[in-house]
Parts: structure tokens; C-alpha cells; sequence
């Protein structure tokens, strides 16, 4: 495959200058040891050079929502148990009829933040930036909810997590599909399929279009663009776990991640920054957990740094590059977990609200330190753990009607995260933690007349990491030792529940 990215790139013209004096307004170095004046590559590369179409995009989301209604009403017996009839005025006038709804976990967290992604990443391949297609997001909801589900009660819940759920999930989705569409010339067969797939919105949109694409840069070695950075790895791993009951078991699982960053250049030589608004840097992460019973857990993660500011000084040095890189930026994100760990139940699913996030890189030849941290106002849905307890106490009647059916409530909070990494010659050593505070909101339950004992709850989620990994030399294997925890204070007035668990991991796999 490298033999042939190299034959397609022999014979590309080069716009970049090719003397060894860069260029003093922002320069980087390419895979071939060609300077590239970074500004002109950063806008040929842009998302900026589509031609925006609002119009087009408006008849997307109507198709979209459209598919969606029709799915609706072809499960009318399973949706007929949410069809509450409000008097349109309880809508409109006094909004009696807008609350939070009592859907199931999944319902709330997964499908419909799966929705918003694709409202915004579909409003992204037409051209449109990142606020204007949350925008976009945000209206879709709005119509499905006060106008296609005319006959229930409208959800404050699926008007915020649609959108703002979706929102880091669709970035991802559009900044893979523009990568997957970037190898020089359409690249080979198996370059084609990814553009086909998960590529097709890229694909089909450019096709309708008849876009030139833009001015090539050698390959990366995948086959694709080198204007994009990237790091994807597949994993599988078997642990030990245990919690504070003093149950123990193991499982096994498969881990995906993701990392992908539109700037071209990036740790590299060369010396450039940049102020940028097109969803630059995205991540996924997801795991899927299993034990003797079946699935023991999904956690699913998607962020982005939708707008910001990168500054880069990198030259050139044995084994490397040396000198530093930072960025700050403005960040959403969504998680959602879902477990089934050791029998015991537990979920969360956080739409990290618009946040701050710095990220530095410090190189010095093979030595790479990675650093970051981020910090939101959240919109969530929480399992409480001492809800069971309360309920053998003092009895399930008067709660919120959310918790009577699914066990979890609808939550206000905040979280912080921080990551760190060190890197030599294929070994890298990591640290990881969150932390996120969560209470409860009162009065806005869907059945709220029924609900006598509208009790307080608050849950605290900690999260800690360390693990050590290695690639081989020229060959995409990895393996990895990893040790994690998660520490639970979860109450109900006046009960507190407090519940650990913990894991030690080795994983293989590739990354490449």
C-alpha cells in the first residue's frame, strides 16, 4: 500500500516553497522534508472552502425528520404509552405540558443524542460551521417536539440532550467522513470502501457538487491526507475486577479509540499558529464490556474542540521533533455508560456543555509529553445507587415517576477532566481522572401531580486511570497494562450510598 501512495504522489505538483528558509508568516515541513506554507495549506484543507447551503441542509433535516416520524407512527402500539393528549394551550400558553419525560435509559441517552448527530453532521458536509449546524441540531428538536409529537407532552430533556448530546458525536462523524475522503487521487480499493461507508455523506454530497478536491500533500501512512494528524487503535483485553461488596469476577471486552486533528503540520517541524472555528480536534473512545451473563458494560465517548487558538514551535531533532505546542479551545462532549459490572446496575449520561480546554505538547527528539484538561456545565440523566435502599425504607410511592420506571433522574452539575502521557520510543505511560458533581431537578416530572415526595438526589462520580502500553517497532501492535477505578457517593435524602469498583486490565491489539 506505501508503494503505491508513493507512486501517486511522485509527480504531484508542490505548492510550497522547496528552499530550507521558511517561510517567516507559518511554515511546517512535510513527509517528503518539503517546507508548505502552513496558512495556505490550513485553507486549502479548511472545511471554509465549501460553499455554504442553508437551503439545502433545511430539506436534510426534514428528510430526517421525516424518516423519523414515520418510524414513529409504524411503532405506535410500543409509543402509545407516552401519548399524553395535552390541551394545546397547556403547550403553548401555560407550558403545563412541557416536562421532563420518563423514557427508557437508552431511549433518552443513545438514540436521540443520535438524532442530534445526525442533524448536525449532516448540516456540516453542506457547508455549514459548527454554531450554525447546532443551530440546526437544536431546531430539528424543537420541530419533532412541538410539532411531530403533537400528541405528548413536550420533553425539556430531548429538547437539551438531542442536540447537545449529539453534538461532539457528529463533529466526529464529519471530521471522519472529510479524512476518510482525503487520500491523494481516491486512493485504492480499500481507500475507496472507507470513503463509500463511513465516508458516504463526504462522498455523496461532493459527488452532487462535482468539488475539485484540494491540492494534494503526501500521504500519511494510511493512505489518506497528511493535513489531518490521527491515532485509531483497536483493542482486545481481558481483566480482574472488584468492588467494595467483595465481588470479584472477570471480563473481557473490546476497546476503540479514536483521535483525529484537522491541522496540518502537526508535530512536526515547523512553526505556525492559528485561530480556528471548524471542529479541529475530535476523540471517540468507546468500550464494550461482557462476563459469563453477558454484556457487563458500554461506555461511550465522543468529544470536540469546536473553536479555538493552536500555537506550534517544533524544529527539527534526533529521534524527533523538540519544542512545544499548546491550544486552547472551547469543548463539548457527551458520555454515556451503561453497566452491568459484577451484577451490580450503574449509568450516566453526561452532555458536556460548551467548556474550556488546554492541551499542551512537549517534545524533545523520541520524548513526547502530552497534557490536558477541560472543564463543563453538564446536562445529565443519573442511575441513583441509593435509590433502592430508599425505597425498601420508606416505599416508591410520590417519587419522580423517572425513577419509579428506570431508576435514574434528570440532573444538573459540573465535571472536570485531566490526561497525561508520556511517550518514548513506542512506550507510553498514562494518567488519567474526572471528577463530576450532580443534583437533581425538582418540579418538572411528567406526571408531576402524582409526585408527593419530590425528594433531593445527588450523586458525585469519580474516575481514575493509570496504564502502560507499547507499540512494536514498524508494526501497528500494541499491548497494555492497565489499572482503573470508580468511586460512587450517591444520595437520597436523608440516605447515602457509597460504592467502589476497580480493574486491572491487559489488552492487545493494533494501533495505527
Amino acid at each position: 500500500m506505501f508503494a503505491c501512495v508513493a507512486l501517486l504522489t511522485l509527480g504531484q505538483p508542490v505548492l510550497a516553497q522547496t528552499d530550507d528558509e521558511p517561510e517567516a508568516a507559518g511554515w511546517w515541513r512535510d513527509r517528503r522534508g518539503v517546507v508548505q506554507p502552513f496558512e495556505r495549506t490550513y485553507d486549502q484543507w479548511s472545511p471554509e472552502r465549501y460553499e455554504a447551503r442553508p437551503g439545502r441542509a433545511a430539506i436534510e433535516m426534514l428528510a430526517l425528520l421525516g424518516i423519523g416520524a414515520a418510524d414513529y407512527w409504524i411503532k405506535s402500539e410500543q409509543n402509545s404509552e407516552d401519548w399524553d393528549f395535552p390541551p394545546i394551550e397547556q403547550r403553548l400558553l401555560t407550558l403545563d405540558a412541557v416536562r421532563f419525560d420518563n423514557n427508557q435509559f437508552v431511549t433518552n441517552h443513545i438514540l436521540h443524542p443520535g438524532g442530534g448527530a445526525a442533524y448536525y453532521s449532516f448540516s456540516r458536509v453542506n457547508g455549514l460551521g459548527p454554531f450554525t449546524s447546532i443551530g440546526y441540531s437544536m431546531a430539528s428538536s424543537l420541530v419533532w417536539e412541538w410539532v411531530l409529537e403533537l400528541i405528548e407532552k413536550v420533553s425539556i430533556n430531548d429538547l437539551l440532550y438531542t442536540p447537545f448530546g449529539g453534538w461532539a458525536a457528529g463533529e466526529w462523524f464529519f471530521q471522519l467522513g472529510d479524512y476518510l475522503n482525503s487520500a491523494p487521487r481516491g486512493g485504492n480499493l480499500g481507500h475507496r470502501l472507507a470513503s463509500y461507508t463511513l465516508g458516504a455523506p463526504r462522498y455523496l454530497h461532493d459527488r452532487w457538487d462535482d468539488a475539485r478536491p484540494p491540492p494534494p500533500l503526501p500521504a500519511d501512512n494510511l493512505g489518506f491526507s497528511s493535513a489531518f494528524w490521527h491515532r485509531f487503535a483497536a483493542l482486545y483485553g481481558v481483566a480482574a475486577a472488584d468492588n467494595d461488596a467483595k465481588t470479584s469476577g472477570f471480563i473481557h471486552g473490546l476497546t476503540l479509540e479514536s483521535e483525529l486533528i484537522r491541522m496540518p503540520g502537526l508535530l512536526r517541524p515547523g512553526k505556525f499558529e492559528r485561530g480556528f472555528g471548524e471542529g479541529n480536534f475530535v476523540d471517540m473512545r468507546t468500550r464494550m464490556s461482557f462476563d459469563s451473563t453477558g454484556f457487563a458494560e458500554v461506555d461511550l465517548w465522543f468529544s470536540a474542540d469546536v473553536a479555538g487558538y493552536y500555537h506550534q514551535a517544533y524544529q527539527s531533532a534526533p529521534g524527533g521533533v523538540s519544542g512545544q505546542a499548546w491550544s486552547g479551545a472551547l469543548n463539548v462532549a457527551g458520555r454515556f455508560v451503561d453497566r452491568w459490572l459484577l451484577r451490580r446496575r450503574d449509568g450516566w449520561a453526561l452532555a458536556h456543555l460548551p467548556g474550556p480546554v488546554l492541551r499542551g505538547w512537549i517534545a524533545d527528539g523520541p520524548l513526547l509529553l502530552r497534557v490536558a484538561g477541560s472543564a463543563h456545565l453538564d446536562f445529565a440523566g443519573v442511575r441513583s445507587l441509593a435509590y433502592e435502599r430508599w425505597v425498601a425504607d420508606y416505599g416508591s410511592d410520590g417519587t419522580k415517576t423517572v425513577l419509579q420506571k428506570h431508576s435514574y433522574y434528570f440532573a444538573h452539575g459540573a465535571s472536570a477532566t485531566a490526561r497525561a502521557t508520556l511517550e518514548y520510543r513506542g512506550t507510553e505511560l498514562g494518567l488519567s481522572g474526572s471528577f463530576g458533581h450532580y443534583e437533581s431537578i425538582e418540579g418538572f416530572d411528567r406526571y408531576q401531580p402524582t409526585v408527593l415526595r419530590d425528594v433531593h438526589n445527588t450523586d458525585e462520580i469519580l474516575e481514575g486511570g493509570v496504564w502502560l502500553g507499547h507499540t512494536t517497532p514498524n508494526a501497528p501492535l500494541h499491548l497494555r497494562l492497565s489499572l482503573e477505578g470508580t468511586r460512587r457517593v450517591s444520595a437520597m435524602t436523608p440516605l447515602t450510598e457509597v460504592d467502589w469498583d476497580r480493574r486491572v486490565s491487559v489488552a492487545a491489539g493494533a494501533v495505527f
